[in-house]
């Protein structure tokens, strides 16, 4: 992260590349490294998670081993060893579990941070409803990842938040210790002869105020920073059962994804009353499993899937009506995929302007803060020196 914001750390970085120092022990594979701001240090702060490159590998192992005639537990024990520590830990202990005959779909639940919670239901409803190794392929088929910008919007505003703490509280803490002392005894001796600082005065105000609440802050963001690293049960909780309460976006990205489970489905031409009960007992998300708990007993009792469905919220009148004309033409799947594709474009096309906001909102606050403290500071030495001129 260092290397990609601050141009000297990348001049290091550039130079312990080509020098290769590869008896130093902190030194990675790809050789790519600063003493402090190298990924050891960050491991220090908690566990961190798994990429989506890993977690794409895994599901291709799955696929693999759904394809062929091989058993799991065996590559994923191969591909262990090619992982970093943390990694390779947690797939041990998959292949450990897989080995003792515990089904896929089991094993992916029992350790979560191998996959996401999409990807843990993908595996669940693909292997309930017999399409696993197809389910699979076309969700690794995407080349783009549509929601790369978001998570990187994110990951800026969340280093950029964090570096400006750990910078920032010393800079505060400098400041109200040993700068301010000696301003008010500059104040104090020429107050007595009638000079009035009023920028110093302001410039008080802001310290106290950045003592009273930029301090407490700074400490609440640290702890869920490390938090959010070692604790994945709360933030995993958070996603599943806060998030779509407030953001929209998310609940439509979700719904989208019921649709596009759906849709698979139908194309594989299996009963949608079925993969509606499989989404029911199985969704992550409480809200959502509610409602599709909802549809599956208005399916017992005779009524419609989609009425059903638009009664609940998942789907709009207009949604409804093309799903309606998709089954009289005999093209659900592929309505249920297009509406499944216009769901997801526009929640990641919002999710994408919220976290450029988040981003810039993060930029702006801290270099509001800088800038009021250069112009406190640069305003009392501009008023003592035409004081004394």
């Amino acid at each position: 992260m260092a290397t990609d914001h601050f141009p000297t750390f990348r001049k290091i970085d550039e130079r312990l590349r080509a020098v290769r120092w590869s008896s130093w022990p902190f030194t990675t594979v790809r050789q790519a490294w600063f003493p402090t701001f190298a990924p050891w240090f960050w491991s220090l702060l908690g566990r961190g998670g798994v990429t989506r490159a890993q977690r794409r590998a895994l599901l291709r192992l799955i696929q693999v081993a759904a394809e062929e005639p091989t058993p799991l537990a065996p590559l994923v024990v191969a591909w262990a060893q090619e992982e970093p520590l943390m990694q390779r830990k947690r797939l041990l202990r998959l292949s450990r579990v897989l080995a003792e005959g515990v089904p896929v779909a089991d094993a992916v639940e029992r350790f979560p941070s191998l996959l996401s919670d999409e990807e843990i239901l993908l595996v669940r409803f693909a292997s309930e409803s017999g399409t696993l190794a197809v389910s699979l392929r076309q969700h690794l088929k995407a080349a783009t990842d549509e929601s790369a910008p978001v998570r990187e919007n994110l990951r800026r505003s969340k280093r950029y938040l964090l570096m400006m703490v750990l910078i920032g509280l010393p800079v505060v803490l400098w400041v109200t210790l040993y700068i301010t002392p000696a301003l008010e005894a500059i104040h104090s001796d020429f107050e007595t002869v009638g000079f009035d600082f009023s920028s110093f005065r302001s410039l008080q105000k802001v310290q106290i105020f950045v003592l009273d609440w930029l301090i407490p802050i700074s400490l609440v963001v640290l702890a869920v920073f490390v938090a959010g690293r070692w604790l994945k049960g709360p933030w995993r909780s958070f996603r599943r059962r806060v998030a779509p309460l407030l953001f929209g976006s998310v609940r439509s990205l979700r719904v989208a994804q019921v649709l596009r489970r759906l849709s698979e489905t139908c194309r594989a031409g299996r009963p949608l009353d079925g993969a509606v009960s499989t989404l029911a007992r199985s969704h992550y998300d409480p809200a959502l499993r509610h409602k599709l708990l909802f549809a599956r007993n208005e399916l017992a009792l005779g009524a419609g899937l989609w009425p059903s469905f638009q009664t609940v919220g998942l789907l709009s009148a207009k949604e409804r009506r093309a799903l309606d004309a998709g089954d009289r033409l005999g093209v659900t799947g592929w309505t249920l995929a297009a509406l499944a594709d216009a769901k997801e474009r526009r929640a990641i096309r919002w999710q994408s302007w919220l976290s450029m906001a988040l981003w810039l909102a993060t930029v702006l606050l801290f270099g509001a803060f800088v800038l009021i403290q250069a112009i406190g500071m640069i305003s009392f030495l501009s008023e003592l020196i035409t004081s004394i001129a």
